[in-house]
C-alpha cells in the first residue's frame, strides 16, 4: 500500500532509524497514509500481522523518544522529544482507529500491554505528551467488544480497570487543589458502634495520601468511557473489582464540576456493576449508592435526557439498599438527603407543562389479575405503563420514584417514633404522627399550579398500596381525592379518579365506615362517564370499587340500572380497556344480585358493544389487544345470556 511516493514498509523503516529527523519523517509519512486512506477499502488489504508490525514500530518509537523526553536535561530538548512523542501517540491512535476490527487477540494484548506500561512515568504520574491519544486510542481498542469478552483470560480485565482506575485517580477528579486517593474498601466501612451509618457518611478517601496533578478532563473522559466498556461485558468478573471502581468513579463525580459526557459515562458505569454486585456485595452498594444520593440532587439539573435516565436508573437500582438504610434508626442523615433529593425531583416534575408529563393514555386500565407483568415490565401493583415509549417509560420511573422513597420514608419515621415512644415512658403517650409526605402530597392538591396538583395526584396514584394505611389516613386520602373528581381541568379529574382506584386495594377501605364515601365516590364517577376525556378513567375506577366490594348492591342499584337503561345516553363514552372491564364487572354483578334484569342487561350491553367497535378506530393503537378485550367481553356477555335463558 501506498500514498503517492510514499510505502507503509519505507515509513517503518525511517520510524526505526536512529536519526530523530528520519524518525520525525516516517511518523509524519505514516500518519499521512492512514488519514488519507481513512475511508478508502485500501486499508483492508492490511492483515492483522501487518498491524503487529506497524505497532511494533511505534511501539519502539514511543519507548525511545519517552526515554529522550525523561532524561533531557534543556527544556529545548525535552520540548522537542515531547512534540515528536505526541505525534508518535497521534500516529498510533490513528492505526488503531483504522484496524480495530482487524487485530486479533495478541496484537490486541500487546497494544493494551504497551499503553497500560509506556504511559505510567517512574515518580507515580504520567507522561503528558501521551495521555490524550493513548487514552483515545486505548477507548477505540475497547470498543470493539471481542476485545474486552478475550480480556478476562491471563487477567487482562482486572489489570485495565487497575490501570484505568490508578489512571483517573492520577488526574485529580478535575480539581484545582491537591487530592487524595480512594481505595478504602466498603465492606470494613463500619462505625464504633457497629451501625452503618457512620461508614456511610466516611469519606472513601484513604489515610494513606498522595499528591497528584490536575489532568484534562478530556484525558479523564476517555478513561471513564473505557470503565464503561469493559464493565458491560457479560463475562468479566465485576464482583472483584467493584469496590475500587465505585469508589474511584464515586469520588470522580463528587469532584467533577461539569456534567459533561464523562458524567454519564460514570452513572453507566456503576449501574453496569450494582445491576451485577449488588446482591453480592450489600455493604458495598449500600456505601456507594449513599455517597450518591447528593451527587444525584446536584447534578438533576442538568439538560441532558440520557443523563438523567442513567441516573434514574441508579435510583432504581438502589431501591432495596435505600429502603433498608432507611429502616436503621441511625441513619438520619440519608434520610434528609433523600428527602432533599425528593424534593428536587417533584419541583422538577411540577414545573413541566402537562404534556411533559405522565398521561392516563400511557396507562394499561385493567383489573390486577388481568395485567400480564411480562407483557408490562413498568407496572404497580394497581397501574402498568404501555410498552414502546421512551418518554412515558421516563415520566413514569420519575414518579414511581417519588412514590416509592415517599411511601418508605413514612414507614421509617412512623416506626422510629413508636420505638421512641415504647422506651420505658409510663406517662401519657402522644399519638403517633401521620405520614408527612403523605400529608405533603395531599397539600399539593391544594395548590394553585395544575402542574403541581397533577404530581401530586400522580404520586399518591403509584404509591405502593402493600403499606396499609391507618383510617385516618385512608380517610384523608378519600376525602381530598373525592373534591378533586369533579375539577374543571379533565386530566386532574381522570388522574384523581385512577388514584381513587388503586386506593381500593387497601385493606381497611372495605371497612363499614368508608362505604359511604366509596358510594359517593361511584355516583360522582358515573356522572364522568359521558365525558370522552374523563370516561376511561371512570370506568377504570367504578370496576375498581365493584370488584373490591367496597359497595352494597342496593346502595348503587340505582345508578348502575340508570346507565344500563339509557345505556346510549348514559353509558361510557369510548370503547377502550377499562370500559370492558367495567361491563364485565356490572355483568357479574348484576347477574348475582338481580339475576331477572340479567337477560335485558346483557342484550343492551352488548348491542353497545357491536354499535361503537370500529376496527378502523384501533389501527393506529393497538388492534390486537383491543380484538382480545372484546372478544373477552362478548364471550362473557354470551355466557351470562345462555346462563340467564337457561
Amino acid at each position: 500500500m501506498s500514498e503517492g511516493e510514499v510505502s507503509v514498509p519505507e515509513a517503518l523503516e525511517r520510524i526505526g532509524s536512529s536519526s530523530l529527523t528520519e524518525r520525525n519523517k516516517g511518523l509524519t509519512e505514516l500518519s499521512l497514509i492512514f488519514k488519507h486512506n481513512a475511508n478508502s477499502t485500501r486499508l483492508e488489504v492490511v492483515t492483522d500481522k501487518g498491524y503487529h508490525l506497524i505497532f511494533e514500530a511505534l511501539f519502539r518509537c514511543a519507548t525511545t523518544e519517552k526515554s529522550l523526553y525523561v532524561n533531557a536535561s534543556k527544556k529545548t530538548t525535552k520540548t522537542s522529544a515531547a512534540a515528536r512523542l505526541s505525534q508518535c501517540a497521534g500516529v498510533l491512535r490513528s492505526v488503531v482507529e483504522a484496524g480495530v476490527r482487524d487485530v486479533k487477540m495478541k496484537t490486541a494484548f500487546a497494544l493494551l500491554d504497551h499503553i497500560t506500561q509506556t504511559l505510567p512515568m517512574s515518580d507515580g504520574g504520567l507522561c503528558e505528551p501521551l495521555t490524550l491519544s493513548y487514552t483515545k486510542a486505548l477507548r477505540l481498542l475497547l470498543e470493539f467488544q471481542p476485545h474486552v469478552e478475550h480480556l478476562p483470560r491471563k487477567k487482562r480485565w482486572e489489570e485495565t480497570i487497575d490501570f484505568c482506575v490508578d489512571t483517573i485517580q492520577v488526574f485529580g477528579m478535575d480539581t484545582d487543589k491537591t487530592q487524595t486517593t480512594r481505595t478504602s474498601s466498603y465492606g470494613s466501612l463500619r462505625s464504633p458502634d457497629g451501625s452503618v451509618e457512620g461508614a456511610l457518611r466516611s469519606s472513601v478517601r484513604d489515610s494513606g495520601s498522595r499528591t497528584v496533578r490536575t489532568g484534562s478532563a478530556s484525558e479523564a473522559t476517555e478513561l471513564v468511557a473505557c470503565l464503561r466498556l469493559l464493565t458491560h461485558a457479560s463475562n468479566v468478573p465485576l464482583l472483584e473489582k467493584a469496590q475500587p471502581i465505585l469508589s474511584t468513579l464515586t469520588a470522580f463525580l463528587q469532584d467533577t464540576r461539569s456534567t459533561n459526557s464523562a458524567y454519564q459515562d460514570a452513572f453507566t458505569t456503576i449501574n453496569n456493576v450494582l445491576m451485577r454486585t449488588a446482591l453480592d456485595a450489600v455493604t458495598m452498594a449500600q456505601g456507594a449508592v449513599r455517597e450518591l444520593i447528593p451527587v444525584i440532587k446536584e447534578a438533576w439539573s442538568t439538560k441532558q435526557t440520557s443523563l438523567r435516565d442513567e441516573m434514574v436508573r441508579t435510583l432504581i437500582l438502589s431501591r432495596p439498599h435505600i429502603a433498608a438504610m432507611f429502616m436503621n434508626p441511625a441513619a438520619h442523615s440519608i434520610r434528609e438527603d433523600m428527602e432533599s433529593l425528593l424534593e428536587t425531583l417533584r419541583l422538577d416534575y411540577s414545573r413541566r407543562p402537562e404534556r411533559e408529563q405522565l398521561q392516563v393514555d400511557d396507562l394499561v386500565l385493567r383489573p390486577i389479575a388481568a395485567i400480564d407483568r411480562k407483557l408490562f415490565p413498568m407496572s404497580s401493583a394497581n397501574l402498568a405503563l404501555r410498552t414502546g415509549n421512551n418518554r412515558s417509560e421516563s415520566q413514569w420511573s420519575i414518579v414511581s420514584l417519588l412514590a416509592y422513597f415517599s411511601v418508605k420514608l413514612d414507614s421509617s419515621s412512623i416506626s422510629d417514633e413508636a420505638q421512641v415512644q415504647n422506651r420505658d415512658f409510663d406517662g401519657p403517650r402522644k399519638r403517633t404522627r401521620i405520614a408527612k409526605n403523605l400529608d405533603e402530597h395531599l397539600s399539593q392538591l391544594s395548590h394553585p399550579s395544575a402542574a403541581v396538583r397533577l404530581c401530586a395526584l400522580q404520586t399518591l396514584a403509584l404509591c405502593d398500596q402493600a403499606n396499609c394505611l391507618v383510617d385516618a389516613d385512608l380517610q384523608k386520602i378519600l376525602d381530598h381525592l373525592t373534591s378533586m373528581l369533579s375539577d374543571s381541568l379533565a386530566a386532574l379529574s381522570s388522574w384523581a379518579m385512577v388514584a381513587l382506584s388503586t386506593y381500593c386495594s387497601q385493606q381497611k377501605a372495605t371497612a363499614p365506615r368508608f362505604q359511604t364515601a366509596w358510594v359517593k365516590i361511584f355516583q360522582i364517577a358515573s356522572r364522568s362517564l359521558t365525558s370522552t376525556a374523563t370516561s376511561r378513567s371512570a370506568c377504570h375506577l367504578m370496576s375498581a370499587i365493584l370488584d373490591a366490594r367496597l359497595v352494597q348492591y342496593i346502595s348503587v342499584a340505582d345508578t348502575i340500572e340508570g346507565i344500563v337503561s339509557s345505556i346510549e345516553l348514559t353509558g361510557p363514552a369510548t370503547l377502550c380497556d377499562s370500559t370492558i372491564s367495567f361491563w364485565t364487572c356490572v355483568l357479574h354483578t348484576i347477574a348475582a344480585e338481580n339475576p331477572s334484569a340479567a337477560t335485558m342487561s346483557t342484550e343492551r350491553i352488548l348491542h353497545w358493544l357491536c354499535n361503537r367497535w370500529t376496527p378502523s378506530e384501533y389501527l393506529v393503537r393497538n388492534p390486537y389487544a383491543a380484538i382480545d378485550s372484546v372478544q373477552a367481553s362478548l364471550k362473557t356477555g354470551a355466557i351470562f345470556y345462555s346462563t340467564v335463558n337457561t
